[in-house]
């Protein structure tokens, strides 16, 4: 009765011509039934039971014939069943009207910022006589005090500092904007990450819902090590950025410590804690206002899988804004890929109290790191060793298993902690040293071999294990708690080797000025390159054909949009609200 029942339903829909997309290019297959049929509450499984017995009918015709269905070569991978007001939103929700409003209001200010900057300066070159006022801020200008600040020209100061004129300076320079070039290397370190990271984007993202032969896609990246570079396991590049995060988080708060007279007061945490709110938060919201206005008024295909993103960010965008939406269901999460900026906020609030330690007694602090090192390696063993977590993630995961590891170990705390607290430390290191680390020649040769020998045992074994046995594996439990630690370990010898004058060629690659300019952007396109590739996924109408060279073509055709837009945030929404409180 109730199959009898859900035919009678489903036909009774189709026939009033109200499916919206059906698509016959398998392995998938996608049904828009129109918002009227809102009575409609079966699951996914029974439309996809349906189709394949050929019962789902438009007319007398079957949508999908089940010869083809049961042809050896086809097989249905996936079906949905989206409401039309899911493609097609109601005109009368608020909702994305308000997050619209929010991006171009943070647009207009710095545009409109622009155009007073430039009309300021226009008048200033005409030639004519100052005000008094004028006179009266020029000459208290040749004294040393700070000038009196009239309304007028603290708004005046406020509005320049959102300018382009100014926001825009240095980001595409291709030299260092630190005297001496200091830290040149991680210039270099930065972008290779930023790029292995859209890489693996493009390619897992587009595999899990866009590819019409993902058999063969899986059997190339199980069967080629070349994979090791195009995707997996480009996870690793969050680590290293973990590395910098927890370095430059270091050095900045000793700094601050430094110039209150050594003192880690409240104010001074304050101060590092406001500092990186407003350095994160203004885009970071931005992207998130963006995805839900965009994405509710873009006329999706019918291979979009990304639109329960609307609703996700609906009722969990204050996870977002309290940095912890990575600790609750990744199922759950608005901008899945932000994570990562809850994560980093999370581990830099651990700074001042590691700093204070380190101040207070040195025995006790290395005691307290050599601790976490442990539980978070044992964490990452005991929970892989439990839930059979696989080691080689991109194109191995079924659904269940992609849930259950993001939600359980990959964006989790503790497991990812290591990587940041080797930063701190070499972030103390480069503000306390009073010698060079490496003093001779054969060390440094030892310490590169090391490296190199280090990161090829991480690659090697990440392809090595890529098979997950049903049993509690201590090869794959040990990779898991260990690599991420390791691969850190290698690239703060990279750092060090680099600063200290032992990283000859890669010292020279890494710090090459071409890589400024992407460095500078990193934090934008990291943020938006996701949005860039959903959104060219969503409006298609059939699917890819995994080749290398079509993947290839796919990664540079949505890298540089990415870095274009990302370049249009940096000046007009991250620079200008971090910059404003800079001015003086």
């Amino acid at each position: 009765m109730h199959l009898e029942g859900l035919v009678a339903m489903l036909q009774e829909v189709t026939s009033t011509k109200l499916v919206r997309w059906t698509s016959v290019n398998l392995p998938m297959v996608l049904l828009s039934l129109d918002s009227t049929a809102r009575h409609f509450s079966h699951s996914e499984e029974d439309v996809h039971f349906l189709v394949l017995h050929g019962r789902l009918q438009y007319g007398q015709t079957a949508l999908i014939s089940p010869i083809l269905v049961n042809q050896s070569i086809q097989e249905m991978t996936m079906l949905r069943c989206l409401p039309n007001n899911t493609i097609a939103p109601d005109a009368s929700s608020h909702g994305y009207v308000a997050c619209l409003f929010v991006c171009c209001l943070m647009v207009a200010i710095p545009l409109a910022a622009t155009m007073f900057t430039a009309l300021l300066s226009w008048q200033k070159n005409k030639d004519v006589s100052p005000s008094p006022e004028a006179c009266y801020m020029k000459a208290i200008s040749t004294h040393k005090h700070k000038p009196v600040c009239f309304p007028r020209h603290c708004l005046e100061r406020w509005l320049q500092a959102f300018s382009l004129q100014n926001t825009c300076r240095g980001v595409f320079s291709t030299t260092s904007s630190i005297p001496g070039g200091g830290y040149s290397s991680l210039n270099g370190i930065r972008a290779l990450s930023l790029l292995w990271i859209i890489c693996g984007h493009n390619s897992t993202f587009t595999y899990f819902y866009n590819i019409d032969n993902a058999e063969e896609w899986f059997e190339y990246i199980r069967s080629s090590p070349f994979h090791i570079i195009t995707a997996g396991p480009g996870f690793l590049a969050v680590d290293t950025f973990l590395v910098l995060g927890g370095m430059l988080s270091a050095k900045s708060l000793l700094g601050s410590i430094n110039r209150a007279e050594g003192k880690l007061s409240v104010s001074v945490v304050g101060n590092y804690f406001y500092s990186r709110i407003k350095r994160i938060q203004p885009l970071h919201i931005f992207c998130l206002c963006l995805l839900i206005g965009v994405y509710s008024l873009v006329k999706w295909g019918p291979y979009m899988a990304y639109l329960k993103e609307v609703e996700t960010c609906k009722k969990y965008w204050w996870a977002n804004i309290l940095f912890i939406n990575n600790l609750i269901n990744y199922e759950h999460t608005c901008l899945p890929w932000t994570w990562y900026l809850s994560l980093d906020f999370q581990f830099y609030a651990t700074t001042p109290v590691l700093l204070y330690l380190h101040k207070l007694n040195r025995g006790v602090f290395a005691a307290v790191v050599g601790g976490l090192l442990l539980l978070t390696t044992a964490a990452g063993a005991i929970l892989t060793a439990l839930n059979h977590f696989l080691v080689y993630i991109p194109g191995t995961w079924s659904p269940e298993e992609r849930q259950s590891q993001l939600t359980m170990y990959y964006t989790k705390p503790y497991t990812r902690y290591g990587p940041y607290l080797l930063g701190i430390l070499l972030g103390i290191h480069f503000v306390t040293k009073k010698d060079q680390l490496i003093k001779k020649k054969w060390q440094a040769a030892l310490g590169w071999f090391c490296t190199i020998f280090l990161m090829a045992v991480v690659f090697g074994l990440a392809f090595a294990l890529r098979e997950t046995p049903d049993y509690p594996s201590v090869p794959h439990a040990l990779y898991q708690g260990l690599h991420r630690t390791v691969w850190a370990l290698a690239i703060v010898w990279i750092i060090v080797a680099c600063e200290e004058g032992y990283g000859g060629l890669i010292k020279s690659v890494l710090s090459l000025g071409f890589w400024i300019p992407i460095s500078n952007i990193s934090f934008a396109a990291y943020l938006f390159h996701p949005i860039v590739i959903s959104l060219h996924n969503g409006v298609q109408e059939n699917t890819f054909h995994f080749t290398v060279f079509n993947f290839m073509i796919l990664y540079f055709g949505r890298l540089l949009p990415s870095l274009l837009i990302g370049y249009m945030l940096t000046v007009l929404i991250e620079k200008p609200y971090f910059l404003k409180y800079n001015r003086k």
